[in-house]
């Protein structure tokens, strides 16, 4: 793989691009035009063929992240397939040597505006994957990327996640303001957070060094919310993007839905969503507790998670790359984790998420 030095964009090598694109040959026919798409992570092309259009994803190989995610992602989209499942692109193949694997193209434009229908499908695909959790094949599947089965596990992260920060200087402005962020606001909430957690943990006769047991854990997408779906024609969703997929607890799982930055959820939205879940996993007594406990946790988390940009090495990863694009970026990520950490907050003030819809 070779890197286009004048942006900083990672691009396949010549070896790879050739490995694709005869791949692409055997199964479609001729080729006829690739377009690359947006993506954050990865290299996404649309390809099209004189017989069906593939997407095709190639997978960045970076020095400090263990995960594989293609194989990750692979794995569990041709385990879903298999079983039944529609609401995802149809795996076509996988090159692990080369880095790449390839998808059928799905249709679809991105969501806006976000309907109870589209709560609705959500959860239903949550139900649906809930119904494999004893499939065969499903043993085969990894836990989800920072999967948590603790209390205890969700602070030792957070604990990591702030030591990170111990190595970040103040190289800008913005820098300085997200240090300042991270060592104060943010890390008093964070050990008043896990205080809280721990006593509803305590007033529910739950121990936060226990991990919750195979019977409660569920297949989880991890990065699961609208903003990675699709509306086809018809209105159906495809839901795509699934790196990160693996076993999980699902209080995490409703957590990440309603708290992702990229999610713009009403709370009537937020909390018919998460009494869909209770419902699918109506055999879990203690998981409205742990959504209790762990959202504002989760919404701390994600203030570190959005302040990544400002940890040595990121910004290369994300290969943003003329000096204007990055100032604003940085100070529209410290504005996302304020917003983040005021979610948090009211979370500990305001108490359960579901309110009416829950009950």
């Amino acid at each position: 793989m070779v890197r286009d030095r004048q942006h900083s964009v990672w691009v396949p090598g010549v070896t790879t691009h050739r490995a694709l694109i005869a791949e692409i040959e055997k199964i479609g026919g001729g080729v006829r035009s690739v377009e690359q798409l947006a993506s954050a992570n990865s290299r996404v092309l649309r390809i099209r063929t004189v017989t069906a259009d593939y997407l095709a994803k190639l997978y960045p190989r970076i020095a400090d992240d263990r995960r594989d995610r293609l194989r990750t992602e692979f794995s569990a989209v041709e385990f879903m397939w298999k079983h039944g499942l529609r609401q995802i692109p149809e795996p076509i193949l996988s090159r692990p040597e080369s880095a790449f694997a390839v998808y059928r193209f799905v249709e679809g434009v991105g969501i806006v505006d976000v309907s109870p229908d589209d709560i609705d499908q959500a959860a239903t695909f949550v139900e649906a994957l809930a119904s494999l959790r004893t499939s065969a094949g499903s043993d085969a599947l990894g836990p989800a990327s920072e999967a948590c089965f603790s209390l205890e596990e969700i602070e030792d992260q957070l604990v990591e996640r702030r030591k990170r920060f111990e190595t970040v200087r103040p190289y800008t402005r913005h820098h300085q303001d997200a240090l300042a962020f991270v060592e104060g606001d943010l890390e008093q909430t964070i050990n008043e957070a896990i205080e809280e957690a721990r006593c509803v943990y305590d007033d529910a006769g739950l121990d936060s060094t226990c991990l919750i047991g195979p019977e409660h854990r569920a297949l989880s997408p991890s990065d699961f919310g609208f903003h990675n779906a699709l509306r086809r024609s018809d209105g159906q969703l495809a839901f795509v993007d699934f790196e990160y997929f693996g076993w999980d607890d699902p209080a995490k799982l409703v957590c990440d839905f309603v708290l992702h930055p990229a999610m713009t959820l009403t709370s009537e939205l937020k909390a018919q969503f998460a009494s869909r879940v209770l419902s699918i996993f109506s055999d879990d007594s203690t998981l409205r507790h742990r959504i209790q406990a762990l959202r504002p946790l989760w919404a701390l988390k994600w203030c570190l998670i959005v302040l990544n940009e400002f940890l040595p090495g990121s910004w290369e990863r994300r290969r943003l790359a003329h000096s204007g694009e990055m100032e604003g970026v940085l100070k529209r990520q410290v504005e996302k984790a304020r917003d983040l950490l005021s979610a948090a907050r009211q979370a500990m003030e305001f108490g359960p998420l579901f309110g009416s819809a829950g009950q």
